[in-house]
C-alpha cells in the first residue's frame, strides 16, 4: 500500500504543517513492516527510505526505518513493553510512542542489544526532531494536538 499526494498532504497539514515540506521526497506510510523473519508489527505510522517501487517488491525492514510511531489509549502497556521491545531489537533507529492518556511523548533511539540507550519523555511545549532529520523542530504539542 502507497500513501497517495492528497493523503501525504492532509497527513503533513494535520501533523506538522510546513515543517515536514522539507521530507517531501521521502514515503510516509502506515503499513506492515516486517522486521525479522518471525515477527511482523503494523505500527501506526513509519517514515521510511524511498524506493522507487513504494515496496511493492516486499515489506521495509529495520534498515529502511527512520522512524516509527505508535500511538496508544488503552493498549499503552503493551505497545510500550512489547512493540518497542521488538523494534529494539530488530535495530529500529527510532521510536516514538505517543501516551494520549498521559498526554506525552516517548522517544527511544540508539537500540544496542535489544535495549535502548537513549529513552526521553517530553511534555507538551518541549521540542524534538527526528533523528535523521535534526534540523527539523517539532513541538510535542503539534502532535498531541
Amino acid at each position: 500500500m502507497k500513501i497517495d499526494a492528497y493523503s501525504y498532504k492532509a497527513f503533513r497539514e494535520c501533523i506538522w504543517g510546513d515543517k515536514l515540506i522539507k521530507l517531501i521526497n521521502l514515503m510516509l506510510r502506515s503499513a506492515e513492516c516486517g522486521l525479522d523473519n518471525y515477527s511482523e508489527t503494523e505500527p501506526d505510522v513509519v517514515l521510511l527510505e524511498p524506493k522507487a517501487d513504494f515496496y511493492a517488491s516486499g515489506h521495509p525492514q529495520s534498515q529502511d526505518v527512520f522512524l516509527i510511531v505508535e500511538v496508544a489509549d488503552s493498549r499503552i502497556k503493551f505497545d510500550g513493553e512489547i512493540k518497542v521491545a521488538l523494534y529494539g531489537e530488530n535495530n529500529v533507529v527510532e521510536v516514538w510512542l505517543v501516551d494520549i492518556n498521559e498526554q506525552c511523548l516517548e522517544v527511544y533511539r540508539q537500540p544496542i542489544c535489544s535495549i535502548y540507550q537513549e529513552v526521553q519523555k517530553l511534555k507538551r511545549r518541549e521540542f524534538l526532531s527526528v533523528q535523521r532529520f535534526s534540523d527539523i523542530n517539532i513541538q510535542v504539542d503539534e502532535i498531541l494536538g
